[in-house]
Formats: C-alpha cells, structure tokens, sequence
C-alpha cells in the first residue's frame, strides 16, 4: 500500500505500535515524527515484545539518566522512516523534518531486506556511532 501523503502512513504506524505483539523495531531521525507515542512503546516493552528503536536525536538520550538498552542513538540522521511491526513494513521518506509519504507492506521478502537493513542500522551504524562520539570525548589524564 503506497501512501502519497505522511500523515496517512503516520497514522498507520501509531495504530500498529498500538496492537503490536511480538516486535517492534524503527529507525526515526526525530521522534517529534511521531507524536505521542513514547508512552505506548514503554508499556509494549514491559509486555516483552521485542522493541529495538534507532533514533538520531540526541535529546531523548539525554532525557534519561540510563538509556533504555531498546533505544540507540544514531548518527548521521537518515533521511527516511523505517518500521517493523510484527510482519507489517513501513517505510518512509523524510523531507524538510516531515514524513512526506512512503509505503506498508506484509511481503516476506520485502520484509526480509527492509529488516537486513534495519539490523545493520541497529548493529553496525550503532558500532560507528559509539566509535565517532567515543574520539570526540576529551578524556582527563
């Protein structure tokens, strides 16, 4: 399903998060995309559903004094929207700090390489971000 507007596939997403049962995994340069979600996603994780949120704003690392291990902080920020909600695709594409429209999907391979992706967003853009804010840390002797 193709969607020319964002707030259409916006509001698909928030109705999936909020009958997710078994994962939930995106990528969002900006949780402000969202809007109210952050509330749903903390009561989905307590159920044990498997949450994984990679996001490149630094605020809401900043917010907690110990970062959920759900969420990890990416740089540089993306320009698009990826989600995965049980077996549902979201994708979408992200101009001016707006999703502007994209795509769902429940193909399972679609599905496969859009979570190929998402993993290495999840593990090997993560380990690049650890290491770049790692050398820009000014350590005392």
């Amino acid at each position: 399903m193709y969607f020319s507007e964002g707030a259409s596939l916006k509001r698909e997403f928030e109705n999936g998060i909020k009958l997710c049962e078994a994962r939930l995994w995106f990528y969002i340069p900006f949780l402000d995309l969202l809007g109210r979600t952050e509330k749903d996603i903390i009561k989905i994780a307590r159920r044990g559903v498997d949450v994984r949120i990679a996001v490149s704003d630094d605020y809401y690392i900043r917010t907690y004094v110990e970062s959920p291990s759900y969420i990890r902080y990416i740089e540089p920020a993306r320009p698009f929207f990826i989600g995965i909600i049980d077996s549902n695709l979201y994708f979408g594409f992200i101009v001016k700090s707006k999703i502007e429209g994209g795509f769902m999907s429940n193909e399972e391979d679609v599905l496969k390489q859009y979570s190929t992706m998402f993993e290495h967003i999840w593990i090997d853009d993560y380990a690049g971000t650890l290491y770049r804010v790692k050398s820009r840390v000014i350590e005392p002797y």
